[in-house]
């Protein structure tokens, strides 16, 4: 008898919706099914438990009457009275209606086959191209929605476009949505991705959206219920929203609630796209949603300054939310493309300490207005300044070093009150090894980088950096590294 959850230990990995692409050149059934079975037996062959096949971003990837399916957008020459044409979506309409095939059932059952957890996922809101007159992933509704005034409006920029959930009818379409894709496939779980966009309300002039989720999710919820009961086994309900609570509260995400009520079985922390956030509140989390709701806090695929995600950093970020409680990792817009993804897709607690790690502080990309962002760096010191951070553990047998842009000064550290050695300057270009597409990483400043020793040092994560002296600190690494 074991009390394993389902969720112990799980590596998730959410493929981007353009996974389509690996029909591109398939002329026939043969070579789209064989293709499609190749690219995702790969992922079966290393240590991940969940894949999360989006099928939904705007438009969706799959045959369907309650939304626009992204196949008819190839024989579309005519848009909102503009004219158009998408002719690289030639082989998803092809597989589809001359070669007779359903990729996202090949998918399942490859994935299935391999012992990988099937979830289909759905961008929720996303925001691609919305100020364009037109664009591959834009379906009719687009156009209702915006003379019916069912969109959050010009304040939000960007995000302008994204559609208003505190609408009855945009909560319908999807809702009709979730309803066919739950009757057509047999998955583990479903996931829905608000993070693409977080921006689903007018949050700043709707005091009823948190109310207007929650008959949402709970509506959700019934449909995987049914669903489960027909399937004869559990159909979980995964959210991906803010890093943070408060935000995610202000945003129109009553969290809380959904537990209470139980209707959500996992919980995906996680910045929006540009930055992998160090400091998601792991613990927080866990806290609010208890022992038997998971918490997947995510990683995405760029760590900082658009420099990718290595395999050194994920160990790092990963270490320090498992002393958290973290249940799993979720990776977010990954790809199979280098060996370095490929490192990443082996990640578990019995792998992400062995070696060496780089926890590189960074930033929360997006909050809610009125509220703290977190934001460490740039850090101007005068005289002293400290700084809690979770670096994960620091064992006997391992070396720290710290890597630190100073510019405008000089700084001294001490962590947990030991005296860090004399900063040392070394050369960027080789000891901080961020790079992306070949190119050097610019720090944020034109100062020099200092290493500095921490002989002895260990932790079982949280740390309390004290800095004297006086410059502004605008870059902070922590390598990890055995003897």
């Amino acid at each position: 008898m074991t009390n394993k959850k389902w969720f112990s230990d799980a590596l998730l990995i959410n493929r981007d919706p353009i996974w389509y692409g690996v029909l591109t050149n398939c002329d026939s059934a043969e070579a789209a099914e064989g293709a499609l079975r190749s690219f995702f037996t790969k992922f079966t062959e290393h240590k991940i438990t969940d894949i999360q096949l989006c099928v939904f971003e705007n438009t969706s990837i799959i045959p369907s009457d309650a939304v626009m399916w992204r196949g008819l957008k190839y024989l579309q020459t005519e848009e909102n009275g503009i004219p158009v044409s998408y002719p690289g979506l030639e082989y998803l309409y092809r597989t589809y209606t001359e070669f007779g095939l359903d990729p996202v059932q090949i998918i399942l059952d490859t994935v299935r086959a391999g012992g990988i957890r099937p979830w289909i996922t759905l961008r929720m809101n996303d925001a691609h191209f919305g100020y364009d007159e037109t664009a591959f992933l834009r379906d009719d509704f687009f156009y209702v929605a915006k003379e019916n005034g069912w969109m959050i409006g010009d304040r939000y920029g960007y995000f302008g476009h994204c559609l208003d959930y505190g609408c009855e009818p945009v909560r319908a379409r999807m809702l009709s949505f979730i309803g066919e894709i739950l009757d057509k496939y047999d998955i583990f779980g479903l996931e829905l991705d608000f993070m693409r966009e977080i921006f689903s309300f007018d949050y700043l002039s709707n005091p009823n959206c948190r109310d207007q989720m929650n008959g949402f999710i709970s509506d959700v919820r019934a449909l995987c219920m049914k669903a489960g009961a027909r399937r004869g086994h559990p159909v979980r309900l995964m959210v991906r929203v803010p890093r943070s609570i408060e935000d995610a509260y202000v945003f129109g995400f009553d969290v809380g609630a959904w537990v209470r009520n139980g209707w959500i079985d996992a919980i995906v922390p996680t910045p929006r796209w540009e930055i992998v956030d160090d400091a998601i509140p792991v613990a927080a989390w866990k806290a609010l949603v208890g022992e038997d709701v998971a918490v997947f806090p995510g990683l995405e695929i760029l760590c900082v300054n658009h420099s990718m995600l290595t395999h050194e950093t994920a160990k790092a970020y990963s270490a320090a939310w498992n002393t958290q409680g973290a249940d799993g990792l979720y990776f977010n817009n990954h790809d199979y493309a280098t060996p370095e993804h490929v490192k990443v897709y082996g990640l578990h607690r019995d792998t992400v300490l062995e070696g060496s790690r780089r926890y590189i502080v960074t930033y929360q990309d997006i909050a809610a207005e009125g509220n703290p962002q977190y934001w460490p760096l740039p850090m101007t010191v005068d005289g002293q300044g400290t700084m809690q951070l979770c670096i994960g553990p620091v064992r006997k047998g391992e070396r720290l070093t710290v890597y630190a842009n100073v510019t405008d000064g000089a700084l001294a550290m001490q962590l947990d009150g030991q005296m860090l050695g004399e900063g040392e300057r070394c050369t960027v270009l080789e000891e901080l090894d961020l790079f992306h597409a070949g190119e050097r990483v610019a720090l944020t400043g034109d100062g020099s980088t200092y290493r500095y020793s921490a002989p002895g040092f260990v932790t079982a994560g949280s740390v309390t950096l004290t800095l004297q002296g006086h410059g502004v600190l605008d870059y902070l690494e922590f390598r990890i590294e055995a003897e």
